[in-house]
């Protein structure tokens, strides 16, 4: 049970139960007592015991056959977005006078029209992207010691 809290009063998700309650469920009724050669051959018997298992028979909550759900579900199933998702986080960095900015104790430097202004900085695992109106301005590894400058 997860507590949150919403407009100053506790309110309490219920549902965390039910989703570990299908891990368990996979355990008992796929795992126990099979034996596997490789990934190849549980693939295989998975693929096996979700067609002759666990997809025909009723469902305890809906009192259908999953199988069947997913026909009626597959009708209102939105096509999944072709292009790739950019994960990062974003922030926001003044620039100072001298045309930096700082992120990680180290300083990046921007074009000289964003001194004394902020830009938005997309951080990946990696690299840092300063972007103006969609377009990058500026990119960088980033650097993993302290106090360095980067041009």
């Amino acid at each position: 049970m997860v507590l949150s809290r919403r407009r100053s009063r506790c309110v309490i998700l219920k549902g965390k139960g039910k989703v570990e309650r299908t891990i368990g469920y996979i355990w008992s009724s796929f795992y126990t007592g099979r034996n596997f050669s490789d990934l190849a051959d549980m693939n295989h018997q998975g693929r096996r015991w979700l067609n002759e298992v666990c997809n025909v028979r009723i469902h305890g909550t809906t009192g259908e056959r999953p199988i069947d759900r997913m026909e009626l579900e597959r009708q209102h199933l939105q096509p999944v977005r072709k292009e790739e998702y950019d994960i990062c986080e974003l922030e926001l960095r003044k620039v100072h006078k001298d045309c930096y900015f700082s992120y990680g104790r180290n300083y990046y430097s921007v074009p000289q029209i964003y001194a004394d202004k902020a830009v938005q900085v997309k951080v990946y695992a990696d690299c840092l992207k300063v972007i103006d109106k969609r377009q990058v301005v500026a990119e960088y590894r980033i650097c993993r010691q302290k106090r360095q400058f980067r041009r």
